[in-house]
């Protein structure tokens, strides 16, 4: 029994030929199945047609404002004025919070008086809404036993009430 045998080199070269018969050692040459297609004929007889501007080539800086256009302009302009108005209007109300009624300011802010106190307030933490309290190091981890915290002699003085859980 013959084993079919299988020549790469005699394989390759086959190829090869056959591709060179359709290139025709021109690379770039049209293939032979199409055709090129036909330019149309040029006709310089015609003058070029001469066609209006277009809207977007009008230089609208120097060309004069109907008298519909400058009162279009003008409500745009006068609704923008007034959109940037009430925006700002809105953002003031935001920070200083809705406005106080004459009675309620009377009765509360005219007749208030400050109120001194020891905390140096001006050197605190302060985030939007409140102080920050500072975590103390050395008393915050440490465990205390209940006769340090509770009686007459504990350094924090606090009671211990008995509770049944109801």
């Amino acid at each position: 029994m013959d084993s079919p045998s299988f020549n790469l080199v005699s394989g390759i070269q086959e190829s090869v030929a056959r591709e060179e018969l359709y290139l025709a050692d021109d690379l770039f040459s049209p293939s032979p199945l199409t055709t090129p297609e036909s330019t149309p004929e040029s006709s310089p007889n015609q003058e070029p047609v001469n066609l209006p501007p277009d809207e977007a080539e009008v230089d609208t800086e120097t060309a004069p404002m109907t008298a519909q256009q400058r009162r279009k302009r003008k409500k745009m302009l006068q609704g923008r004025r007034n959109m940037k108005k009430r925006l700002q209007e809105e953002k003031q109300s935001k920070r200083e919070g809705p406005p106080v009624r004459p009675g309620v300011w009377k009765k509360y802010v005219e007749g208030a008086t400050g109120v001194q106190t020891k905390a140096a307030t001006s050197t605190a933490a302060v985030t939007r809404s409140a102080y920050i309290a500072r975590n103390v190091p050395d008393s915050s981890k440490k465990a205390h036993t209940l006769e340090e915290l509770v009686g007459p002699k504990s350094e924090y003085k606090y009671q211990l009430r008995k509770w049944d859980g109801r």
